[in-house]
């Protein structure tokens, strides 16, 4: 950027081509035939400013000053801060707006204010005011590509000094330009980037250069009315609805406006897009006008009726979910939201209701939705079809922190090979999680905040915890458990059975104490039957003496 911005500089800085002086005379009206001129100098100068937007910017200086005043002062600074009202009042012409100028049309002319000045000294009265424009513009090649003949990159810039008299009967300098003849364009040559680096903030001069003060004879041309040739509309016989683009052809002066008439819309230009509403035989009417006159035609359009439109389909949509500072492309997510039964392409407006909390923007064809901060909010949606049927429906957007977790903590934390071991998780801020998820040892894959399982071997192991929250956001923490020793047999101490002597039919429960490794199967046999778990309940029919065994694996 910086280097582009010298090159601009490199642009700036000029010396014009000269001409003999023929100072003095009246100012002239453009009409007179008289070729005096006056004699003077193009200045200009790089500055560095900085614009109201707080941007660096090269920006451009530049006047017209009459050779007497410069010849009077003892130097360039003295007589251009003593004649400051002869700089135009859009003095600063930035590096920023001619490449936006360059970029759409880079042989177009930028103007700058009316400057006036006397076209001789108050020494010798008498002489006129030499009033006019510097125009500045990109000067390329001959193939249009703004490069020196060295090939470098060094963009150019062509001053002229164009008088009043030049824009009589128009607004466009490029024709004001045409109407000089070629001896009378003050045309520059280019300094290099270093010179212009090394003299910036300096004032550069041309040389001495002539301006007419009023026009040859018959350069100015009285303006002409615009005729239109003709007014067609495409299609000729469109249907309800449809859209119809209407396009004029014209000749004699150029129009200064167009005033489109007929149809769903009103319009300016030589082109004009519009539909109709009903039915039957329509009239498009154009007028156009200038200062010299206008001219007026028309044409029929036949409008047949509209096939079946049904509108678009729009049952709504369930609360979606974003982040904080989060955005989504609608097309991509909600695209869906609305369907046509006749199957045509929807287009979408959005707005929101809660800007606080979500904005929208349109983006080419797409729509952006921007989380702002955390709440609720409505965004009304209108789906459009080409028949300019319309339906409206919304969306509930709940911005949110995304879940997160604080610990995973699981006891104890050294087991031994097919001790079981607990797992507890401890989420942090943010949403609570509609999904969480344990995976890792020998149990199946669980869920909620506790989770419990084994290992069958010594080893070093991971605990998996995830949690996830619709489609914004997830976090997984793990937990890791040293697993010691072998698997071992568990050890049956004790079994005790309550009460110990009971009556016939009376319920027994047995139960066991254990030690050693835990049990994976319980197989308890009594006289009655057999029963598993770690408690066994059981009765007898008869009195008697019974036994009780259980076998554990």
């Amino acid at each position: 950027m910086l280097a582009l911005l010298a090159v601009v500089g490199a642009m700036v800085a000029l010396t014009l081509s000269a001409g003999a002086q023929t100072p003095g005379g009246e100012s002239g009206s453009g009409e007179s035939g008289s070729t005096e001129t006056a004699e003077g100098r193009i200045i200009a100068r790089v500055q560095d400013r900085t614009g109201e937007d707080g941007v660096d910017d090269y920006r451009i200086e530049f006047g017209f000053f009459p050779e007497w005043a410069l010849d009077e002062a003892e130097s360039w600074p003295e007589a251009i801060a003593s004649r400051s009202d002869w700089l135009p009042s859009s003095r600063f012409l930035t590096k920023s707006r001619i490449d936006a100028r360059a970029a759409a049309d880079n042989r177009s002319w930028l103007r700058s204010s009316l400057i006036s000045v006397p076209a001789q000294s108050a020494q010798s009265p008498g002489g006129a005011e030499i009033t006019g424009r510097v125009i500045a513009r990109y000067n390329p090649d001959s193939e249009g590509r703004l490069r020196d003949q060295f090939g470098f990159g060094d963009l150019r810039l062509e001053f002229l000094f164009v008088p009043q008299w030049a824009f009589t009967g128009t607004s466009s300098t490029a024709e004001a330009v045409a109407r000089l003849s070629a001896d009378n364009l003050p045309r520059a040559r280019y300094l290099s980037v270093a010179t212009i680096d090394a003299r910036r903030d300096i004032w550069l001069r041309s040389s001495v250069v002539n301006v007419p003060l009023r026009a040859p004879v018959g350069v100015i041309e009285q303006p002409q009315a615009p005729v239109i040739d003709g007014v067609s509309c495409a299609p000729s016989s469109p249907t309800v609805n449809e859209s119809v683009t209407c396009t004029a052809t014209l000749s004699g002066g150029a129009p200064d406006s167009y005033a489109w008439s007929g149809g769903a819309s009103s319009g300016s230009g030589a082109t004009y897009s519009t539909s109709f509403r009903s039915a039957g035989s329509k009239t498009v009417s154009l007028t156009a006008t200038n200062s010299a006159g206008s001219d007026s035609a028309s044409t029929t359009v036949s409008v047949g009726s509209a096939s079946a439109n049904n509108p678009p389909n729009c049952p709504g949509a369930a609360r979606q979910h974003l982040t904080d500072d989060m955005s989504t492309s609608f097309t991509e997510r909600y695209a869906s939201l609305c369907t046509d039964p006749d199957g045509d392409a929807l287009t979408w407006s959005l707005s929101s209701r809660d800007t606080s909390v979500v904005r929208v923007s349109e983006s080419g064809d797409d729509w952006t939705i921007q989380a702002v901060a955390d709440g609720l909010a409505r965004i009304d949606v209108t789906a459009t079809d080409p028949g300019g049927s319309s339906t409206r429906t919304s969306i509930e957007v709940l911005v949110v922190d995304p879940p997160s977790i604080a610990a995973v903590n699981c006891a104890p934390t050294r087991p031994v090979a097919g001790e079981r071991v607990t797992c507890t998780a401890t989420l942090g801020d943010g949403a609570a999680p509609d999904t969480t998820r344990w995976t890792g040892g020998t149990s199946t894959d669980g869920s909620g905040l506790t989770y419990t399982t084994s290992f069958d071997a010594a080893g070093d192991y991971l605990i998996y915890f995830d949690v996830s929250y619709l489609w914004i956001g997830s976090q997984r923490e793990t937990a890791i458990t040293v697993v010691e020793g072998a698997l071992q047999p568990p050890v049956i101490d004790a079994v005790n059975c309550s009460p110990s002597a009971p009556s016939a039919t009376e319920t027994v429960v047995c139960s066991a104490t254990l030690s050693g490794g835990a049990p994976e199967s319980w197989a308890w046999r009594t006289a009655d039957g057999t029963g598993s778990g770690v408690n066994h309940s059981t009765s007898f029919s008869k009195a008697g003496d019974y036994a009780v065994s259980l076998t554990v694996t």
